[in-house]
């Protein structure tokens, strides 16, 4: 628990902090920055909140853990491909986003019934990350029957999308991008978690792609500021993620939790 909390501090201070900061001094509104999945950044808030809600027992920050997991949901949803999660996703109205998104190409109008948002960008396994981080810890650490619901409905649609194309990310616009074996196990061992009969299928391809990320080094770390931009993001997200779950594999947790500890 430690050891997650402060991999978690770590991912905050070097990502969210400074959308966050981007955001305000680009004029956002604050209803904007937690409606837009920009880079990820969405999953790291849901991180955030739900520690704050396993601490707290806050009503108003459970409220905001379930608004966040229904917007994951809007996003599953806007483009029109089920399941699949745009790289950035707001307001068509807000007037500083509106700014941003008409110069970026490519943008697109989200399909009914979510014509008051745009989509923006080609795939990318950047935002699967750090939305399964957020909906990872919004499962484990929020203790409410109402959003562990939530949150199943939202990684079961993102998984069917993710298995039909054996997790191959398709936009519908037709660019792609290839799993990791670190990707597969991750979505893996969400769905043998929240959905073990629905998805036991997965089992041995689990158990594959975590001896495939072992061998090919996908558990290993550089310092943490070794760039200016953080190169293991999502290998620190994908330890964190199958730290907290894999919680009956002695070999896997050994694993797990020794390449953790080299987490700075």
């Amino acid at each position: 628990m430690t050891t997650a909390v402060t991999v978690l501090r770590g991912l905050v201070s070097k990502g969210w902090s400074n959308v966050v900061s981007k955001g305000w001094s680009n004029g956002w509104s604050n209803i904007q920055i937690y409606l837009c999945n920009i880079f990820s950044n969405a999953g790291l808030y849901l991180a955030s909140l739900s520690h704050r809600y396993n601490s707290t027992r806050n009503a108003t920050i459970l409220d905001r853990v379930q608004l966040i997991v229904k917007k994951i949901y809007t996003m599953t949803q806007c483009t029109g491909k089920i399941g699949f999660l745009p790289r950035i996703m707001g307001l068509a109205s807000d007037p500083a986003f509106a700014a941003y998104y008409k110069g970026y190409k490519p943008h697109y109008l989200c399909v009914a019934p979510y014509e008051e948002y745009v989509w923006l960008g080609s795939t990318s396994r950047d935002m699967y990350f750090g939305i399964a981080f957020g909906l990872t810890s919004a499962w484990v650490y929020v203790q409410d029957e109402a959003t562990k619901l939530l949150v199943q409905q939202v990684i079961e649609t993102i998984l069917d999308d993710l298995i039909k194309y054996h997790f191959w990310i398709i936009s519908p616009k037709e660019t792609l991008t290839n799993p990791t074996p670190l990707f597969s196990a991750v979505f893996r061992k969400l769905a043998l978690t929240v959905n073990s009969t629905k998805y036991s299928n997965e089992q041995l391809g689990y158990d594959i792609d975590f001896a495939l990320t072992v061998a090919t080094r996908g558990f290993s770390l550089q310092d943490k500021w070794a760039s200016g931009y953080f190169v293991d993001e999502l290998t620190v997200e994908g330890l964190y993620i199958l730290s907290i779950l894999e919680i009956s594999n002695d070999t896997k947790r050994s694993i797990l939790f020794t390449e953790f500890t080299k987490a700075r």
